[in-house]
């Protein structure tokens, strides 16, 4: 039984059993009590429901309710560098044109419905509370293959109500989000490519606190030409990363990772398409992480530390479980993906 989130009760200071109980205001979707007896809480997507936002952006610019031009630099900033001033400028955009409510029917009517994005403010379009914005991995996933399947008349899944359900963005939309994915500037979470860590004829490069992730390229748009160190701004916050990613791009990397991180200080997320380099190989698989994990929480290594692993050098955001994950994930699926 998916239920919304609860600092307080994930904290330990509301009592579980009670709280868990199944209250219609803790529901997630209508009538899922009867799902199962287990409740569990949804973690807040944090930055990564800037993802479906924007996939009913384009939804709408296709409909000529909004206008691309308009629309195309803030999708830009809040897919590639997870700009908050870009999101809320799309969240207040869609509420000036009365477009929010029907957005979050939308989700409920393409079968995904623990995607909303709800009690935003009109006037900022901030306001972002972690048990009105939610959105669980497996609806994440399914979103993903909505952006990736190019067959229109294909029938993926079926909704609440029995209605099928097909891409519903042309050839053009698609690709444009796909591209911003792909340039994801936040390469730390189930990808750590922005550290460039891999191994070559039995050495490791790359920081020795870094997990290796899912090998995906990191994009050279944010790469450094004299250093090869990734570099780039979000909301006039430089981010530095202080290794030069090119030897990894050239001999470690084997994917294309297009995809959107989270973070806070109490949620991590990320979750994406996975094609390999070789675009004739045709294969790609998606991927959804969305967890509590945030950047209070670390590794031990990190347990006598002063202050958050975050404000370290090199600045460590996601315990690297998260990376660790991502790279089995992806050895898993590698004898799969080659028949």
């Amino acid at each position: 039984m998916w239920q919304r989130w609860n600092q307080q009760r994930w904290n330990g200071n509301e009592d579980w059993a009670q709280a868990t109980s199944g209250t219609r205001k803790d529901q997630l979707l209508k009538g899922d009590a009867e799902a199962g007896d287990l409740p569990l809480m949804s973690p807040y997507p944090a930055s990564l429901f800037a993802v479906p936002l924007a996939y009913f952006v384009m939804e709408e610019v296709e409909r000529g309710m909004l206008n691309f031009k308009r629309v195309r630099q803030p999708l830009a900033d809040a897919i590639r560098v997870s700009s908050n001033e870009a999101t809320r400028e799309l969240l207040q955009l869609l509420h000036e044109r009365g477009l929010v409510n029907r957005m979050n029917r939308r989700f409920e009517q393409l079968g995904l419905g623990t995607i909303q994005i709800k009690g935003t403010d009109p006037a900022t379009g901030g306001d972002w509370q972690v048990d009105k914005i939610t959105m669980t991995s497996l609806d994440t996933t399914k979103l993903f293959w909505l952006l990736t399947n190019d067959q229109p008349q294909q029938i993926l899944w079926r909704n609440a109500k029995g209605e099928p359900v097909r891409s519903s963005l042309n050839t053009s939309s698609r690709s444009f989000l796909q591209k911003l994915l792909t340039q994801e500037a936040f390469n730390e979470a189930l990808s750590t490519s922005n550290f460039g860590v891999y191994r070559q004829d039995g050495r490791r490069r790359g920081p020795a606190e870094i997990q290796a992730g899912i090998p995906g390229r990191a994009p050279a748009r944010w790469i450094d030409p004299i250093t090869g160190v990734v570099r780039f701004e979000s909301d006039g916050a430089l981010f530095d990363y202080g290794e030069d990613v090119r030897p990894f791009n050239r001999d470690g990397s084997t994917r294309k990772f297009s995809h959107k991180t989270g973070l806070t200080y109490n949620f991590g997320s990320d979750g994406g398409i996975v094609r390999p380099l070789d675009a004739d190989m045709g294969w790609h698989y998606v991927v959804a992480f969305n967890s509590n994990l945030g950047h209070r929480y670390t590794d031990r290594e990190h347990a006598d530390a002063k202050s958050y692993p975050l404000y370290g050098d090199p600045s460590i955001a996601y315990t690297q479980e998260i990376p660790r994950l991502g790279r089995h994930l992806d050895q898993l699926l590698e004898p799969l993906l080659h028949g």
